[in-house]
Formats: C-alpha cells, sequence, structure tokens
C-alpha cells in the first residue's frame, strides 16, 4: 500500500525505475538520508549564529 501511494505521487521518468526495485530502494533510501541531513544542519547553523 505505502509503496503503491508513493508511486502514483511520482513523475513518469522516476516510475520507469519503478521496474528495478533496486533503483527505488536505493533512491527512497538516498531521500530519507537528505532529510536527515538537513534537520541537522539547521541545528548546526542555529548555534553557529547564536555563539
Amino acid at each position: 500500500m505505502a509503496r503503491s501511494a508513493l508511486f502514483t505521487a511520482v513523475t513518469p521518468a522516476k516510475r520507469r525505475a519503478k521496474n528495478d526495485s533496486s533503483d527505488d530502494s536505493s533512491k527512497v533510501k538516498r531521500r530519507r538520508r537528505r532529510r536527515r541531513n538537513r534537520r541537522r544542519n539547521r541545528r548546526r547553523r542555529a548555534r553557529r549564529s547564536s555563539s
């Protein structure tokens, strides 16, 4: 269910990668990593500005 929901909102170009399950999993992992890094970066920036 979750997987199909993700694909429905994905662009046609990325939809093609759906056929390669390995490609998809790697893309999802990359997205999650980016989100985590963004949060970390925000905290770092805040500390720098405060100091």
